[in-house]
């Protein structure tokens, strides 16, 4: 991706992309002057080098996939409607208006909504049998239940229209050698967004971080970083610069984020030189768009009668701004850890000990 003179030692990340910047401004002057007949058999380049590459690939079998399948049964409820599709009080229904029939098992039908939601995790610790996985809690919880009322002047009721229960909840982690494996949650805090998972070490190609968390308060703006997780599934590293985020605790990174990165390993160049950690990734900036949709139900034609009303919903749909992504310092995943250590020391997991200056 960048090249350097052999001659020259690069220890430093940050330095390395500028240097090699100025490499390419000289390469292309000597170009010009040897094309010009000044400049004879001299070659700036003896012996290309890759630090960078080479460092990345040093802790990619850290960062391993995370997957969660949640099901949920959901229970929509049938109501009756007037001429103007407006729903009709009847104070002896249950839910204050009146159903579509009188028997209220067919006023309710039952289907099951499976979801998959992908991520990314770091494997911090390990305990001879099990890795500790360090992930985004908003990958691997959901709500156990979800309820959705009838509105009425934009207010809700107390009539359903909808009521989801999770029935079932499974979290598997992909290493190396591309197989999913069960995991397990440990812990999980939702003022962070932040959990822990474990996972048979044996059966996942996987190893423990192994460099050094770093800037333990917020990297300052401008710092080259490269963020590595799984979009799409892949694995991959994307690079960026690192900025301010809305949110305590919080950074951003100035590269083309995706579905995926969650909870993925962020590392940049320290001041001495090193490889470090400096946090894991967490959300794409995006708002929320609420649109209308019809049900799995109904019949769609190109007009809608006023009984067809009851098969539309309102849903909320995120519009992303891929431009950059947001990640979480090494300060908070040290008060997490900090605040959970005594249920992490009693799996005897060991971890590097700077996650708990």
């Amino acid at each position: 991706m960048f090249s350097m003179p052999a001659q020259t030692a690069i220890s430093q990340f940050d330095h390395f992309c500028a240097r090699s910047v100025n490499t390419i401004i000289v390469l292309f002057a000597l170009t010009i002057l040897t094309a010009c007949g000044s400049v004879q058999h001299h070659t700036i380049l003896e012996r290309p080098s890759n630090k960078f590459a080479s460092e990345v690939q040093k802790v990619m079998p850290s960062v391993i996939e995370v997957v969660s399948l949640f099901e949920y049964d959901v229970h929509e409820y049938h109501y009756a409607l007037d001429a103007a599709g407006n729903f009709i009080p009847d104070d002896t229904s249950r839910f204050g208006f009146r159903m579509l029939t009188n028997d209220l098992e067919s006023n309710v039908s039952v289907r099951v909504d499976r979801h998959m939601a992908f991520g990314s995790g770091v494997v911090i610790g390990e305990n001879g049998d099990e890795y500790l996985v360090l992930t985004n809690r908003h990958i691997v919880v959901r709500k156990d239940s979800l309820v959705d009322y009838i509105h009425i002047d934009g207010k809700p009721s107390q009539a359903p229209l909808y009521r989801a229960l999770l029935s079932k909840h499974e979290l598997a982690i992909r290493g190396l050698n591309n197989s999913l494996v069960h995991a397990d949650l440990l812990v999980q805090d939702g003022r962070y967004d932040l959990a822990m998972l474990t996972v048979q070490a044996r059966k996942i190609a996987a190893v423990v971080l192994p460099v050094q968390p770093a800037f333990y308060e917020s990297p300052e703006p401008g710092r080259l970083a490269v963020m590595i997780g799984f979009p799409d599934e892949i694995r991959q590293a994307a690079i960026g610069l690192t900025g301010e985020a809305p949110y305590p605790g919080n950074f951003s990174i100035s590269t083309y984020g995706d579905f995926g990165y969650s909870g993925g390993g962020v590392f940049a160049g320290s001041d001495d030189g090193d490889f470090v950690f400096i946090g894991i990734g967490r959300s794409i900036p995006a708002k929320t768009v609420s649109y209308v949709a019809p049900s799995e139900d109904f019949t769609k034609h190109y007009g809608l009668a006023p009984e067809d009303l009851r098969h539309l919903r309102i849903e909320n749909m995120n519009i992303v701004n891929p431009s950059r992504m947001f990640a979480i310092t090494i300060k908070q995943i040290s008060t997490f850890i900090k605040k959970n250590y005594n249920l992490i020391a009693s799996r005897r997991f060991e971890l590097n000990k700077k996650f708990l200056n």
